[in-house]
């Protein structure tokens, strides 16, 4: 079966590159595919840092799609929105043209309209008026505004949801999915990559923080409380992990970061590096606020790293093991962050039901779920 894939757009090897390597793997031996993006995606650098052996017939950069990149890239930079929606819109478009040349289309980032069968990976609902927490522009007319926009130059109509099939990252994913467009989803969580765990005891006392650098992921904030539990007498760190664009925020956070001794600026790291860091430290802080899934705290679960979320989102699915391990504000963070600080025999307890609940996000898991989902969809050939 010919198949497309749909992925706009690279994001710093984040969860949604996750999820297109493994599934392009669950699909590769069965399937004629087409990797179609806005930019050539390196499947050779990616297949490296996510372990993976992912392989595509054909790579498509439909034309016009550098000016797309470029003007997203500015965007980020000047406002922290990459305008996904209209990138998608430009592909979408694209898609249109080549109606009838593929059996199914599977977008591994969010939503598209085609007259294919489609299967779509939903990492968190992008046409939704702004009835989606956390999404940058929230309610604000000229959000509202910029929807319409991309809906029209791309010809995506959110009709297409009672008939195609859908996949949520987590429970809270698919509960703004049935908000937004009055289907279901199902749920699918994101691999993970299972990191060796090693006894608490040979761990730092310390913290990482996974993910972009980036304003939504209030990063400032899990500073602060780093200064409070120190300030309570706890002798603790903060190692800040992740890719950066240049701009105000990141020299924001670097100069904060300066100005400590019990903090430590990484920045982008390689694998082996992000993999010891994990495993190296017994605690891991989140900071962003309506969390789809979040595949950096996944993998410090995995590890038996202690992590610590906000809570709301569908991050906080992957500690509920716990209500010591989620917080409201900083007040609450530092109160709770606290109280398993001082208490070891509750810490090996907490990392030991991480492991055991994190199982599920096993890549292999994730592969043979997107096999099913085929399957039930009517397009797996035996």
């Amino acid at each position: 079966m010919k198949v497309a894939i749909l992925h706009p757009y690279l994001n710093a090897n984040g969860g949604a590159e996750s999820v297109l390597l493994h599934t392009i793997e669950a699909l590769q031996s069965n399937h004629q595919l087409t990797l179609v993006s806005n930019r050539e995606i390196p499947l050779s650098d990616l297949n490296e840092f996510f372990d993976t052996e992912a392989q595509v017939d054909k790579n498509v950069v439909p034309a016009g799609s550098k000016i797309v990149s470029t003007i997203s890239a500015l965007s980020r930079s000047a406002t922290g929105n990459g305008l996904e929606q209209l990138r998608r819109a430009f592909l979408n478009r694209w898609l249109s043209g080549h109606s009838g040349s593929y059996d199914l289309v599977f977008s591994t980032k969010n939503e598209i309209t085609s007259s294919e069968p489609t299967i779509q990976y939903i990492h968190a609902p992008q046409f939704t008026g702004g009835n989606v927490p956390g999404i940058i522009g929230g309610k604000s007319y000229s959000r509202k505004i910029y929807e319409r926009i991309c809906k029209k130059l791309g010809g995506i109509s959110t009709e297409f949801v009672n008939s195609d099939c859908l996949i949520a990252n987590s429970d809270w994913t698919a509960d703004m999915v049935e908000q937004s467009y009055e289907t279901n989803a199902r749920v699918v969580h994101p691999p993970v990559d299972i990191i060796p765990s090693r006894p608490l005891s040979e761990r730092q006392n310390g913290f990482v923080c996974v993910g972009r650098i980036v304003p939504s992921k209030n990063i400032e904030v899990l500073i602060d409380i780093i200064d409070e539990l120190r300030n309570r007498g706890h002798a603790t760190h903060l190692h800040i992990v992740g890719p950066a664009s240049q701009g105000n925020y990141l020299d924001l956070i670097k100069k904060r970061s300066r100005a400590r001794d019990y903090i430590q600026f990484e920045g982008a790291v390689t694998k082996p590096v992000l993999r010891k860091l994990v495993r190296n430290h017994k605690f891991g802080i989140h900071g962003r606020k309506y969390e789809h899934f979040g595949i950096g705290i996944a993998e410090m679960a995995a590890a038996g790293t202690i992590p610590f979320v906000h809570d709301s989102g569908g991050q906080r699915e992957i500690v509920d093991i716990s209500p010591l391990l989620t917080y409201n504000d900083k007040a609450d963070a530092v109160r709770k962050i606290s109280s398993v600080l001082s208490a070891i025999p509750l810490q090996e307890s907490l990392s030991h039901d991480l492991i055991s609940s994190a199982e599920e996000y096993a890549p292999e898991s994730f592969r043979e779920n997107i096999k099913k989902v085929m399957e039930r969809h009517g397009k797996l050939s035996e």
